[in-house]
């Protein structure tokens, strides 16, 4: 029997393709939008959807309470945002605001999953970014490099609690994503060297099934731009 897995950002230009492809895999899948709007994206996808804010302990609380007789064990965290702006260019406001939709949005609900997910077993995959590793490509970036940092150490946290309680956690990297309003916004790029969300998503079911569940305190780099 496939495991159900709850997808945040499902509704967004990664989230559908990551539903789709795990969905024709047979996993079932539980995903989360930030608006009503969402979920008609979801609902054409034939996805169970939910709105749900990440960045509160008890709307997130009540969202995994609604889905617990579902058994979800694994957790895949699309759901965030980019800026850019070096370290002059940064305001309080644009801090925070990449905090709250990059690292707060997978700290609450990896929060509220680590003790259901203790009573059997659990694993959690989040996207990372370049510039949450590699100064160079982040220092026009601040915020939201700084905030994918800590996504990184939020993993590796998770990986430390969970040693002993097959619970594990894996983040991918991926470069630009090659999607339409990233081909839009630079058409003079090569697009050859983007990461597909066709790759991402397969790179995902890969880490769901039979081997990719051997894989321990990961980072797995998908970029070459």
């Amino acid at each position: 029997m496939s495991k159900t897995v709850i997808i945040t950002g499902a509704s967004g230009n990664l989230g559908g393709t990551v539903c789709s492809v795990l969905k024709e895999k047979g996993y079932g899948i539980i995903g989360t939008s930030h608006s009503d709007s969402g979920l008609k994206s979801l609902s054409e996808l034939g996805v169970e959807g939910h709105v749900v804010d990440l960045s509160d302990r008890m709307d997130v609380g009540r969202f995994l309470d609604s889905i617990e007789a579902q058994g979800p064990s694994a957790a895949i965290m699309l759901a965030g945002g980019f800026a850019m702006g070096g370290i002059d260019q940064t305001s309080d406001a644009d801090l925070e605001k990449m905090f709250m939709l990059n690292f707060r949005t997978a700290f609450v609900l990896s929060r509220e999953l680590l003790n259901r997910f203790a009573a059997h077993e659990g694993q959690f995959i989040f996207i990372g970014a370049k510039p949450g590793l590699d100064p160079e490509a982040g220092h026009e970036m601040a915020a939201y490099s700084l905030s994918k940092g800590l996504v990184f150490h939020l993993s590796e946290l998770i990986n430390a609690y969970g040693r002993e309680k097959n619970i594990h956690s894996t983040v991918l990297v991926p470069g630009t994503l090659d999607t339409a309003p990233n081909r839009e916004s630079m058409p003079d790029a090569d697009f050859s060297k983007w990461t597909t969300p066709t790759a991402i998503a397969e790179t995902i079911a890969y880490l769901l099934g039979k081997y990719g569940s051997e894989v321990r305190e990961s980072v797995i780099k998908l970029y070459n731009d």
